[in-house]
């Protein structure tokens, strides 16, 4: 038997005596949680330490490289949480990074001798920091924004990509689509700068509700255009016109509305 091998099986057979949970809530995490409460991601934001990421990562890398098994990445996993608790221990304001995270899950794992796994996770985390580096990190407050919005689209995926492709303003401020979220607040925020006190604060607030949850729908050329567009040009709210045209100018107003997206019909009769 290979050294590799004896480590490996000194892992299984930990995992199975310590019966480790796949979804955590074991004592052990419990002290995690006492020692390692928060961890600070790389845009600055302190966010909750989850020690099912830690395993996720790990697992993910062995897979990768035919290496090792989730009763075994939950192993090396502890040895990573149980390094920074030693930290916390003697350091009473210490706050792990997830930077530091990372770099102890690699000492881990070749200190365990999961060499090939050990060269995933590097490769892994090489390539992260390039796509990081071309596209930038998602703002905190974008993040949080797209997952509450996708709460409301959770059993309609279709219904989110024709929000998407249709009703998603571009932010040319923050070079990306509006949520969810935004649109809603968008075109409420349009509607009683229009509307004023004509509704209450409740009011308001429970149309917001009803909207974000597609209870109700306001006209759909409406959430589109709410906000500047129509400022500049209240037509690009009509959803369908019709003209019965008098005069070749007529023509040119149903070409702009055309171009604007509007629905328009005419009738050409000989009395006109």
């Amino acid at each position: 038997m290979t050294p590799k091998t004896t480590t490996r099986q000194v892992a299984k057979d930990a995992a199975r005596e310590q019966q480790i949970p796949r979804l955590g809530g074991s004592a052990t995490n419990r002290v995690y949680k006492k020692y390692l409460p928060n961890i600070q991601k790389r845009s600055g934001a302190i966010v909750p330490f989850e020690f099912s990421k830690i395993v996720a990562a790990i697992e993910k890398s062995m897979k990768a490289s035919n290496e090792g098994s989730f009763d075994e990445a939950v192993v090396v996993a502890h040895k990573v949480a149980g390094e920074m608790m030693r930290i916390a221990r003697v350091y009473k304001n210490f706050l792990p990074t997830v930077e530091g995270c990372q770099d102890e899950v690699e000492r881990q794992l070749m200190l365990s001798d999961y060499v090939a796994t050990s060269k995933a996770y590097i490769l892994f985390r090489a390539e992260r920091a390039k796509q990081r580096r071309e596209q930038g990190d998602v703002p905190e407050h974008v993040r949080k924004l797209s997952e509450e919005s996708k709460k409301y689209f959770k059993n309609n995926p279709l219904g989110e990509f024709v929000y998407l492709r249709t009703y998603a303003r571009w932010i040319e401020s923050e070079q990306r689509r509006e949520t969810w979220i935004e649109t809603v607040d968008r075109y409420v925020n349009f509607m009683r700068e229009n509307l004023g006190d004509k509704l209450t604060k409740k009011e308001y607030a429970e149309l917001r509700e009803a909207i974000l949850n597609q209870e109700v729908m306001p006209s759909m050329r409406a959430m589109q255009f709410s906000g500047d567009p129509a400022r500049k040009c209240n037509t690009c709210f009509y959803n369908c016109s019709f003209i019965a045209p008098v005069k070749l100018p007529d023509f040119a107003e149903i070409m702009y509305l055309s171009m604007q997206g509007c629905g328009v019909g005419y009738a050409v009769e000989s009395q006109n």
